[in-house]
């Protein structure tokens, strides 16, 4: 009886008036499943008539929670133009002008680089930031998209380091920064 008693606490009241009827009545305090709906339970048996009273059936089982989502997988940032840092003195990387209004020179660079993301696919458009360490002399958000043509800016004759970085945002907010491109611009002065 002691085991009946544990299963039935919550039916303590009832316990001696159907005792002797009831048998298999369970009450358990299950918190419902998290991440799904519960299921519902079964349906309680009939009993028969007279001397041959069945016992009530038991309710079934409570259903299993659903699945969670699967993590986000942060995307990839690929630098593909240009290939490698420059070197100082290079030839590709003079000053193009000068800017009167901002009193600074300037390069003009194309840049190209990928974003990939195993759930978006293809990152193009605004999810990929091109950006300089050069806030002093130039905002840091330089250029956006895969193949932009940027404008590098110097407050020095002689030239200035800028690092270019790539960062790749996918449509849940992970973003990914590249391996950083360090380019000299610069003139003679």
């Amino acid at each position: 009886m002691t085991h009946f008693r544990a299963r039935v606490k919550c039916f303590q009241p009832l316990l001696f008036a159907l005792a002797a009827t009831v048998g298999l009545l369970a009450c358990t305090d299950v918190p419902p499943a998290s991440g799904g709906t519960a299921g519902t339970g079964g349906m309680a048996g009939t009993g028969g008539t007279g001397a041959d009273a069945g016992v009530g059936g038991m309710g079934g089982d409570a259903g299993t929670g659903g699945t969670g989502g699967t993590a986000n997988t942060p995307p990839e940032a690929t630098i593909v133009q240009p290939d490698m840092d420059s070197e100082t003195s290079n030839p590709d990387y003079v000053y193009d002008g000068y800017d009167m209004d901002l009193e600074l020179w300037y390069k003009d660079i194309t840049l190209e680089g990928t974003g990939i993301d195993l759930e978006d696919g293809t990152l193009t458009g605004e999810a990929l930031q091109w950006k300089t360490n050069q806030t002093a002399v130039q905002a840091e958000v330089i250029g956006t998209g895969e193949n932009p043509t940027v404008r590098l800016y110097s407050n020095n004759c002689f030239g200035i380091t800028h690092i270019i970085t790539l960062e790749v945002t996918d449509s849940d907010g992970v973003t990914t920064i590249s391996a950083p491109r360090t380019l000299f611009i610069w003139t003679l002065c």
